[in-house]
């Protein structure tokens, strides 16, 4: 078998330990804590009857644990497995994690999944009914898929104006010192009188165990970041719980310097003093540094009348050399006489130095294999090694020099394509290969360090993670190039960084749109808020969930808490557009907002919504016409808790609403006439509902001049018979002999979520066709396959009219090939492959000179697709993938496009065909492929 050298070569199977390796040595793993606890042979009686206790008993969920303080094999009391200290620091960390933005949806998911894991009841049968759990056990029992449960927050009691006095909660972190789960019970005034009198869980015990263990596996699959934050907050929490010798060696004294505001220490009776926010003795922790591990190096350029390929395996002082031999016909026009012909080398010499030392025959051997062991080498020194091809003559070849350092694992191997991947824009999978295949050696490694970085030259231990398969994906990252680059780790630490492999994401790849008309509303008994908003429009690839966000601004509206650190946010699943946002304080102002989310890819936000709760919502799809001396306002209606009673509608010649008329309307009534007006200026006008609890909040001002046109109407919009980068819109416009004469239109044009392009068009324009009160106009220059929305308004002396209503069309749709499914045949030199078939276009009108045919590979799971190429033109309707690219077990893509004259346009968009798994068997003679079998699965 071969060794790492950069080429690709198959997975084996890791033999892992029974436990996990710590990380740094930070990373405790609760999961093997608590099963050190639960799997003892100690026996629950008494105090503790089973195993189940203390996660009972826990009201911050199940971090504490059966516990025999006294030996006598009686479970007694429920612990810690750590100080007081470090567990709120990694609570508090947790907290965090969780509500980081690309991690909001992977933990409502797994919150969803804990729900239907924990017990039925904890004895609250009335509140667990209708608790975060309730959805999630309902659907399972149901036999449908549990919904996400949403990242609810937690109070947020830094910033409760409850005040903190005796005799049982003197501080608002009292309750943070008393929770021996860390900061999950808050500081609550039962009884109302101003006074914080005990420390509440703000959740059902249920929800929070679930809640716990949710956070648990989203740490164990984010170690980098959560380690980040654990340190963070152990320099956030106070110096101490009281518990001085523990604390001096526990994970906040151990841990890397962390950054971050102090919390404040403990008053009197909360736990001791120390310097704020300085764990252990107050002395600044050391800083951990990333490993200091040897970086792979690069093969060179091999001479092909020297051993080639060579591949280096680093044991127990010891370093393996594999290579292979020379070219076997360096001028294969000289009849064999070449004299540095591969049958001319009689062996191979393998030499060897410590990096930085000259070469030195001393360390010099020779072997007429392909294979030699280096041995009695110094363990975590780095050797640089070469071989020679000899045929006796003195200017034989060396290979390149290439490192390798005994005694730590041997660098993973990138494979030679789909190394990385992004098959979602924010997104990098990797995939790498062991250092090299089992049988040759064992470097026993249990775990890869992946670390990813915008430098290929600068590396931080923040942007890492490990793991014990040979696959990782990273999210949360932005546009421009990634570097990535993987170590392996055994028993005796850090191995050898992988050579360096990066991809570009770019700014251009597809997001789900930005969300519109968002709107609110109060619902239920007034303390819920129903927020319901427009999915983007032409969207492409569609959400498939929106995020709710929302804050409380306070009774006045001007005490807004930060967006960056709510945790107040909702996942909805898509088509559904609306959401309801329970439990909030009624009379408080709250903005919201929401933005949609298709797998990793996370678009804009909306404008933000602002609504006082118990008041109505403002109007909305507020609609203007224009007549010769008014305008009339129209509206849908309104519906609350409480109802509406009425409508406030005001009208001003200011935009600032200076000297405003204002009239009340009925409610049920949708509708109003502003008359009499006796010039054409511009009014601007809103509205605001009313009920029992007041005015609500305006609506956006929209504005209008009387004497005005109407607004047109959209006949059609439709792409060019002869020029697929065309469309042309028609609209009518009936005369109005009682208004102002028309003097012209302006058009407006968007794609995909961009701005609107406008485009005044006179009535003497060359552009514009007339056919009575019909027009029409073609826009050009468009992007062909892209659907453009369009829409109309009507000017006349008076001014501009109101728009219309948008109509949607896409550009040369009918000149894009229609791929066919994906089908086995055999190439020129009988070898089986695959090919593409696709149906011409439906446009009769242009002539297709050529298509253009793009071919990818999209992984072992379809989802993980490289760049398109392998492009070939051609005059057929199909096409074949080349055969001795074509790989088993792999998922192949084809994309055809149509190219036309110039004058018509040019070249199409591209037309995709579905992804298709192909399976070679390899038949009666492995070497011939032209007895192979070939099978296509469509992906689903």
């Amino acid at each position: 078998g071969s060794m790492s050298n950069g080429t690709s070569k198959p997975r084996r199977a890791m033999q892992l330990g029974a436990t996990l390796i710590a990380v740094a040595g930070l990373l405790v793993s609760l999961t093997a804590l608590a099963s050190a606890q639960n799997t003892t042979s100690t026996f629950y009686s008494g105090n503790i009857p089973g195993p189940d206790f203390c996660t009972d008993r826990s009201l911050g969920g199940p971090v504490t644990y059966p516990y025999d303080s006294n030996g006598d094999g009686v479970a007694n009391i429920c612990s810690l497995t750590r100080t007081r200290r470090a567990t709120a620091a990694r609570q508090n960390a947790m907290e965090r994690l969780a509500g980081e933005p690309t991690l909001t949806l992977a933990f409502s998911i797994l919150f969803s999944e804990e729900c239907t894991k924990v017990a039925e009841t904890f004895g609250e049968p009335e509140k667990e009914a209708t608790d975060e759990c309730a959805a999630p056990r309902a659907a399972v029992a149901a036999g449908r898929t549990p919904p996400a449960v949403p990242a609810s927050p937690f109070p947020l009691d830094n910033t409760s104006a409850t005040f903190f006095s005796g005799p049982v909660v003197t501080s608002r972190i009292f309750c943070l010192d008393r929770s021996f789960g860390g900061p999950v019970t808050y500081p609550y005034d039962s009884n109302g009188d101003g006074v914080a009198d005990i420390c509440s869980l703000p959740r059902t015990r249920r929800a929070a165990i679930a809640r716990q263990n949710a956070f648990e596996r989203l740490a164990a699959t984010q170690v980098a970041l959560f380690l980040q934050l654990f340190a963070e907050e152990c320099r956030r929490v106070p110096a101490t719980f009281g518990d001085p010798v523990k604390e001096a060696t526990d994970e906040c004294a151990s841990g890397p310097a962390p950054t971050g505001t102090p919390l404040p220490t403990p008053s009197s009776g909360t736990g001791g003093t120390g310097t704020p926010g300085t764990p252990g003795s107050g002395t600044t922790p050391p800083v951990v540094n990333p490993p200091r591990s040897p970086v792979a190096t690069k093969p060179g350029n091999y001479n092909k009348r020297a051993a080639q390929n060579v591949r280096l395996d680093p044991g127990d002082g010891q370093i393996t050399v594999e290579w292979d031999q020379v070219t076997e016909d360096d001028n294969p026009n000289d009849n064999d006489n070449d004299p540095y012909d591969r049958d001319a080398v009689y062996e191979y010499e393998v030499w060897w130095a410590p990096k930085g030392q000259s070469w030195s025959s001393t360390n010099r051997r020779f072997t007429s294999s392909q294979e030699y062991t280096i041995t009695e080498l110094t363990n975590l020194t780095t050797y640089n090694v070469r071989v020679k091809a000899s045929r006796g003559l003195s200017n034989d070849p060396y290979t390149p020099t290439l490192t390798s350092t005994p005694g730590i694992p041997g660098p993973p191997v990138w494979p030679s394509d789909n190394a990385l991947t992004s098959p979602f824009y924010g997104r990098i999978t990797a995939d790498w290969n062991e250092p090299h295949e089992e049988g040759i050696s064992d470097d026993g490694i249990t775990s890869y360090r992946v670390q990813w970085s915008t430098s290929s030259s600068s590396w931080t231990s923040t942007r890492q993670a490990t793991v014990t398969d040979t696959e990782y994906t990273i999210t949360g990252l932005s546009g421009g190039t990634h570097y990535v680059r993987v170590q392996g780790i055994s028993s005796n630490g850090p191995g050898t960084w992988s050579l360096t492999s990066s991809i570009r994401l770019t700014s251009t790849r597809p997001t789900p749109g930005q969300p519109t008309d968002l709107t609110l509303n109060t619902a239920g008994t007034g303390t819920t808020l129903t927020a319901t908003w427009t999915a983007p429009s032409s969207a492409s690839p569609d959400p498939t969930h929106y995020q709710v966000q929302w804050r409380s601004c306070g009774v006045t509206g001007r005490n807004c808490e930060s967006w960056s650190s709510s945790l107040r946010q909702r996942v909805v699943e898509a088509p559904l557009v609306t959401d309801d946002i329970p439990n909030l304080t009624g009379r408080n102002q709250y903005d919201v907002r929401v933005r949609a989310i298709n797998q990793d890819i996370v678009g804009s936000w909306s404008s933000t919504a602002r609504i006082t709760l118990g008041q109505a919502a403002a109007p909305t799809n507020i609609k203007l016409v224009p007549g010769s001396h008014d305008i009339a306002v129209n509206w849908d209606t309104v519906t609350s808790v409480p109802p509406v009673t009425s409508y406030n509608l005001q009208w001003s010649t200011s935009s600032g609403f200076s000297n405003a008329t204002q009239i009340s309307v009925n409610q049920g009534e949708t509708g109003f006439w502003i008359n009499s007006l006796n010039d054409f200026n511009r009014r601007y006008i809103r509205i605001q509902s009313i009920n029992s609890n007041g005015p609500g909040n305006w609506s956006p001002t929209v504005s209008l001049s009387p004497g005005t046109r109407n607004a047109p109407t959209i006949s059609s919009v439709t792409e060019d018979d002869d020029h697929i980068r065309k469309l042309e819109i028609s609209w009518d416009s009936p005369t109005e002999s009682h208004k102002a004469a028309l003097t012209g239109f302006k058009i407006q044009r968007r794609s995909g979520n961009q701005s609107w392009s406008t485009t005044t068009v006179g009535l003497s324009n060359s552009g514009l066709t007339r056919n009575g009160d019909n027009y029409s106009y073609t826009f050009s220059n468009l992007t062909t396959g892209i659907a453009y929305e369009v829409r109309v308004l009507a000017q006349n002396s008076r001014g501009d009219g109101p728009w219309s209503d948008s109509s949607t069309a896409t550009p040369g749709e009918s000149f894009i090939p229609s791929a066919d499914s994906l089908s086995s045949t055999t190439d020129d030199n009988n070898r089986p492959t695959i090919q593409v078939s696709w149906s011409a276009p439906s446009n009769p009108s242009i002539a297709v000179t050529d298509y253009t045919v793009q071919w990818r590979s999209c992984g072992t799971t379809g989802y993980r697709c490289g760049s398109w190429s392998s492009s070939k033109k051609t005059t057929e309707t199909s096409s074949q993938y080349s055969a001795t690219s074509l790989r088993t077990a792999t998922y192949y893509q084809a994309r055809i496009r149509a190219n036309g004259p110039s004058a018509n346009g040019g070249s199409s968009a591209y037309g995709e065909s579905a992804k298709y798994l192909v399976t070679i068997d390899n038949n009666d003679t492995p070497n011939d492929r032209t007895d192979d079998t070939i099978t296509l699965t469509e992906l689903n």
